[in-house]
């Protein structure tokens, strides 16, 4: 009975994730949540008042709600360490808690997530893409990198939930090419639902922001997905990372920057590229269309590249990063001229 309720709801889990994303938003909003769970000001900071960080909640709220409707029997883990994060993060919107406290749970997450679904010894799959140990060390790392890195990058309205909405359209578009995982697909898909409601109220102007609970969950759904797909034979191991390039290589060499001048980089900070640029004078709205634009290109490459000759890949790669490479140099260029 239940096997069968669940099969007739699954094509429709995006809906629900979009339904339960507007209710919770409009509930949480005109809840007291909205009025002490608000965006403090710091050296990161590029908006003005006090925007209620409501979102994240949200989002991850009804993504789990719509998972539930999907039967994800084998995908509980990764459910419930969302959830912790999504937790942990919540907690640290209220009051920053120990920066090593939250690393710790990160790569305690991370840890999990990669023994279970990678390990040569734990692994359920192993006939696909099972790694040795210093590989799965690796991986761990990448997953905790990429939940910090979505923090850093949210930071203009917009841009993280663009780059989730394309982000995970196109891992749904490429594990549709390559397999026939229906709920995969559909996971992938309510993700996107949830994002585009949040966008609706996100986009420059912002009315809502997404908070740590919104940024941290969706970067380590968007590592352990990449992970699950590449294990699944779904895409290549680059695929995720081209996917979400303009976060990591913005969020990675402002990191390395940084790190070279002797800052220290677990201060708050508006060194990232994208928010020079804002700040240079284009503004949220035109920033985060751009970096949209740039989202898309990085998710067609991939998309488009992923099932391609080696040779083939390697060209289009090359491609790409030069053409982030000129990005880059634009918007130093940029910069140099707003502070002369």
């Amino acid at each position: 009975m239940f096997a069968s309720l669940f099969a007739s709801l699954s094509l429709v889990t995006p809906f629900i994730s979009a339904l339960f994303c507007l209710l919770f938003i409009l509930a949480l909003s005109h809840s007291p949540v909205a009025k002490w769970l608000v965006a403090k000001h710091n050296n990161r900071s590029l908006h003005q008042g006090s925007i209620p960080k409501i979102g994240g909640i949200a989002m991850i709220s009804a993504i789990a709600i719509a998972w539930f409707f999907l039967g994800l029997e084998s995908w509980w883990m990764i459910l419930s360490l969302a959830i912790i994060l999504a937790f942990v993060s919540f907690l640290d919107d209220m009051n920053d808690i120990s920066i090593f406290l939250r690393l710790g749970i990160h790569l305690g997450a991370a840890s999990i997530f990669a023994i279970k679904e990678l390990s040569p010894l734990l692994g359920e799959h192993q006939a696909l893409n099972s790694l040795s140990w210093p590989m799965i060390i690796l991986v761990i790392l990448a997953i905790a990198w990429m939940i910090n890195l979505y923090n850093f990058m949210d930071g203009i309205d917009g841009l993280s939930g663009g780059m989730t909405a394309i982000g995970f359209s196109a891992y749904a578009l490429a594990s549709l090419f390559s397999s026939h995982d229906q709920r995969f697909v559909l996971a992938n898909v309510c993700i996107v639902a949830a994002t585009l409601i949040f966008l609706c109220f996100n986009f420059a102007p912002a009315k809502i922001f997404m908070g740590d609970a919104g940024s941290t969950t969706l970067g380590f759904l968007a590592a352990s997905f990449g992970a699950y797909g590449w294990q699944h034979g779904y895409w290549a191991w680059w695929f995720p990372i081209v996917v979400f390039l303009p976060f990591i290589i913005d969020a990675s060499f402002t990191l390395l920057k940084r790190l070279f001048r002797g800052e220290k980089i677990w201060l708050a900070h508006r060194d990232h590229y994208y928010q020079r640029l804002t700040r240079s004078g284009w503004g949220h709205r035109k920033t985060t269309l751009a970096a949209y634009a740039l989202m898309g290109i990085c998710a067609f490459s991939a998309i488009s590249l992923n099932k391609q000759a080696a040779m083939t890949q390697f060209v289009g790669l090359a491609m790409l990063f030069i053409a982030f490479a000129i990005v880059l140099r634009f918007i130093d260029h940029k910069w140099q001229l707003f502070k002369a």
